[in-house]
């Protein structure tokens, strides 16, 4: 078997400390969900545990670009990081459906078939051209190259598979999400101010795990060099930590943030009450 080169070894050991604290998330999930027994907690809970899954699939589907490129286990690891990346953006659009977006249950169920049947479609078709062993030039939905940057030889989606996927991601799901966030907290729809603070954790969340899928796009470039891959990995890794940390607080809001967003809060209500008793004694 030929030995794993620095590359490899650091993108394995970014990806198993990102996949362990998406463990630990899923985790404090699934005990916070047993006390409140709320909906939002359990999708959160299977956003953080597919992201584990996610991470730590990036670890094998990495590994056999090396020592067992265009295998069957690589074939399989494709489909599985593909698979598990849809399943993060399904459950993450249901939790919004219920909390952010308030689609009806109509609406649910066409986003629903169209995040989970396109992509169903497209990982059949790319499973039958991998897993039957047809090799290019007669491929057409999968190519096979050298990841940008690195010696790793993969199975990659064309580019049109690739948009399709991306945009179901960032149109349907990410972008839809900014967007009404983004009217809830500028129409005041939200009146609490500790619910409220929580919701701008949670915008920043998503545009944190915006910014994952768009430095995902970012191999696609051809003649990308080590350095730029290295550092694309480390961005991508800490996005997604920021994102579940961020979300994790936005939605459970400790009690300790709590505390703090309502002492500033009424400290600025003071504030206020004081300069306009001075402007009404003037």
């Amino acid at each position: 078997m030929e030995p794993l080169g620095a590359v490899v070894w650091f993108v394995v050991i970014l990806y198993g400390l990102t996949a362990i604290i998406a463990t630990v998330f899923c985790i404090i999930m699934i005990v916070n969900f047993v006390k409140r027994r709320t909906g939002g907690t359990a999708l959160l809970g299977w956003v953080y545990g597919c992201v584990a899954v996610f991470q730590i699939n990036s670890i094998v589907y990495n590994i056999y670009g090396k020592v067992d490129p265009l295998s069957t286990g690589h074939a399989i690891s494709l489909l599985i990081y593909i698979s598990s990346l849809v399943l993060i953006f399904y459950f993450l659009y249901v939790f919004a459906s219920r909390h952010v977006l308030n689609d009806t249950d109509v609406m649910r169920s066409i986003y629903s078939i169209i995040i989970l049947g396109v992509p169903g479609i497209i990982i059949g078709v790319l499973g039958y051209e991998m897993l039957t062993g047809v090799l290019e030039p007669d491929l057409i939905f999968i190519q096979i190259s050298t990841e940008s940057g690195t010696d790793l030889l993969q199975f990659q989606p064309t580019l049109l598979i690739s948009l399709i996927l991306y945009a179901i991601m960032l149109i349907l799901v990410q972008t839809r999400i900014i967007i009404g966030l983004t009217v809830n907290l500028v129409k005041h729809q939200t009146k609490d101010p500790i619910r409220r603070k929580g919701l701008q954790y949670i915008l920043i969340a998503v545009i944190f795990f915006f910014i994952t899928v768009f430095l995902t796009v970012v191999f696609t470039i051809e003649g990308i060099g080590p350095v730029l891959v290295i550092i694309v990995y480390i961005l991508k890794s800490a996005a997604f930590t920021i994102s579940m940390i961020l979300s994790y607080i936005g939605w459970i809001l400790p009690e300790g943030f709590r505390t703090r967003v309502r002492n500033k809060w009424i400290q600025a209500q003071v504030g206020t009450e004081n300069e306009s008793g001075v402007n009404n004694n003037q």
